[in-house]
């Protein structure tokens, strides 16, 4: 196969990776707006949950896309 072709498809496949990603990532915003911090424990739960999957999210958009 062809480098450039092996390049493009890389990069593309990398592009998708990050729109997911990115979508991903509001998702769980909204979902965390919709928690109260202070509610039950089971809410409280869920919301430090969220915050935990966003941080990670945060982390893997910068370690694969932040320049170099």
């Amino acid at each position: 196969m062809d480098a450039a072709i092996v390049h493009q498809e890389l990069q593309a496949g990398l592009a998708q990776l990050k729109t997911r990603l990115e979508r991903e990532l509001e998702h769980l915003h909204t979902g965390l707006n919709s928690l109260n911090a202070c509610g039950d424990d089971a809410e409280r739960w869920a919301h430090e949950l969220y915050q935990r999957l966003i941080e990670r999210r945060r982390t893997t958009l910068a370690l694969f896309f932040s320049p170099r």
